[in-house]
């Protein structure tokens, strides 16, 4: 029978406050003295949207890590609840607004008290994303020496509202959404789903609204209206303080568009400390055909061992 690489141990609220979460340990003892933290993808538990967080933590403890998966208050099993939202996307605004940010902190805090010597990777997927980079900002400057790293999957650059609305749809998701739209007009599957009430025809309408607006009014916004700008003040303080940064998306991610449109066109090309790092600071891979996330094992795969290979490389900020 093949012996496990990595052991698991629940941290429940003894150490963890109003929640509880697992700890994956490599079974042979490495001299990697890192732990990546992964947060809750949005409203998700700490398993993840299709086990992706129960997966990319056993694989990378395989490989030497340590890692930390957890519920955030609301999600999973956490003994803190919220007040009732009527629409899941009124959950995900208080995502972006920080609400998980205090629990990512007491993480942080209990794992640089349980094993003191680690050094720190925060990250997950979309919501887990941002929090990471929102709780940075806050942790005392003892502990953010202890912050190797950030490992963002799928992160969204744009805010969902603006001014208390419905944030427009940027020109580069707008055409690719209406695209993949109009591709279905001529497909039966698509118009019986669409009779079925299976298509969200809000969206589609918006998108395509928005992609005819942005080319009527030739739309070429030097600064974005609805970038967030909490996001854009914190990757300017952690390119200061030397961290690095991981991005990872899937091929057929939306967010893949926002990231290209808001960060490497905007921000990087912006805000001075960003325009500083190379490739060994700063790093995007992109899964083949796979979607926002990332689903298939290959995808999975190849993001732990693209990560792991571009941590160990020595750099340095020009």
């Amino acid at each position: 029978m093949r012996m496990c690489k990595y052991i698991e141990e629940v941290v429940d609220n003894k150490f963890l406050k109003e929640t509880m979460g697992i700890l994956s340990f490599p079974r042979e003892i490495t001299d990697n003295n890192t732990c990546l933290i992964l947060v809750n993808a949005g409203t998700r538990s700490r398993i993840g949207p299709h086990r992706l967080y129960t997966e990319l933590a056993r694989r990378f403890s395989s490989i030497g890590y340590t890692t930390l998966r957890y519920d955030s208050v609301c999600t999973g099993d956490s003994l803190r609840k919220v007040q009732n939202y009527d629409l899941v996307d009124e959950l995900f605004l208080e995502v972006e607004k920080g609400l998980f940010v205090d629990g990512l902190m007491d993480c942080v805090e209990m794992i640089l008290e349980r094993i003191p010597e680690k050094k720190i990777i925060l990250g997950g997927l979309c919501g887990g994303a941002m929090t990471s980079v929102y709780t940075y900002i806050d942790l005392p400057k003892h502990i953010k020496s202890q912050i190797d790293g950030f490992f963002l999957l799928g992160i969204p650059i744009f805010n969902l509202q603006v001014l208390g609305k419905k944030a427009p749809l940027i020109p580069e998701v707008a055409d690719s959404i209406a695209k993949g739209y109009l591709k279905k007009i001529f497909d039966l599957d698509s118009w019986r789903n669409l009779l079925k009430g299976g298509t969200d025809f809000r969206l589609a309408l918006n998108s395509i609204y928005y992609s005819l607006l942005n080319k009527i009014m030739k739309r070429n916004d030097d600064y974005p209206p609805n970038i967030n700008i909490k996001l854009v003040k914190a990757f300017e303080q952690i390119a200061q303080d030397k961290k690095r940064l991981f991005f990872g998306y899937g091929e057929h991610d939306i967010l893949l568009k926002e990231y290209e449109s808001g960060f490497e066109q905007f921000i990087a090309n912006n805000v001075k400390s960003i325009k500083t790092l190379d490739e060994r600071c700063l790093k995007k891979f992109v899964a083949s055909d796979d979607s926002h996330n990332l689903f298939y094992d290959r995808s999975r795969e190849r993001l732990v061992s693209t990560f792991d290979g571009w941590r160990k490389d020595p750099y340095t900020v020009i």
